[in-house]
């Protein structure tokens, strides 16, 4: 269960040109972003402002240990469910 205003983040170790598959499904719309950080910065190839569901491959540009986040920006609790490496 993801509460309003909280987020869920899984991070795994990539090499360059290496694809990871994950999917996931909720309740209700969920902010959703892959990304890594080179020092401060955050670099965030995949973001999507509002996603219930998704299913598809990330491919590393570069080895890095790489995020995938969900936030929940609704005022109610939300069911996620995820699968990332399937």
């Amino acid at each position: 269960m993801l509460l309003p205003g909280k987020g869920h983040e899984d991070c795994r170790l990539l090499d360059a040109g290496q694809g990871m598959a994950y999917r996931f499904t909720a309740d209700a719309p969920l902010e959703f972003n892959v990304h890594r950080h080179d020092g401060e910065t955050v670099i965030s190839p995949v973001q999507i402002a509002r996603a219930k569901a998704l299913d598809a491959i990330f491919d590393a540009d570069v080895r890095a240990e790489w995020c995938w986040m969900w936030v929940n920006r609704g005022r109610e609790p939300v069911r996620l469910e995820v699968k990332v490496g399937v």
